[in-house]
């Protein structure tokens, strides 16, 4: 199983000024992509938000005649506190330009594919905060 080298191969690929510069600067030196997102001293700090976090992944074997390999269902969630889904949807299109059929570099497996198999949008509870959860699949082979 390669959960680990998975998130942080699509870490590095979300790590890009195509998405990070849609991404809020409120944690510098940080990058605003997390597996857990930092306790804010004022959680209701507007200009926290854009930002990424990784959720649940979901991994199964995924292995061919010869070689044990792995598929992938990742989660990554996508917060925003924007007066318009519209801008929540342009940092989703560019996080699926970064990931959909682009290369991986997964430690010590062959990178097959990424597609994507979910997006939905929603509107949290506190009227303010939107969120996108993006479901992608991911195939290798070792």
């Amino acid at each position: 199983m390669k959960s680990g080298a998975l998130q942080q191969a699509i870490y590095t690929r979300l790590n890009h000024s195509s998405v990070t510069s849609l991404l809020s600067t409120a944690y510098s030196p940080l990058v605003a992509i997390f597996s857990d997102v930092p306790q804010a001293s004022d959680s209701e700090l507007d200009t926290a938000y854009p930002f990424i976090s990784f959720g649940g992944d979901t991994i199964t074997p995924f292995d061919d005649k010869d070689n044990p390999g792995g598929s992938g269902v990742v989660q990554i969630d996508v917060w925003d506190r924007a007066s318009s889904m519209l801008d929540l949807k342009t940092l989703v299109d560019a996080i699926d330009t970064r990931l959909r059929r682009q290369a991986l570099s997964i430690s010590g497996v062959t990178h097959i594919t990424t597609e994507l198999d979910s997006c939905t949008f929603s509107k949290d509870p506190d009227g303010k905060t939107k969120r996108a959860v993006i479901l992608y699949r991911v195939l290798w082979i070792a």
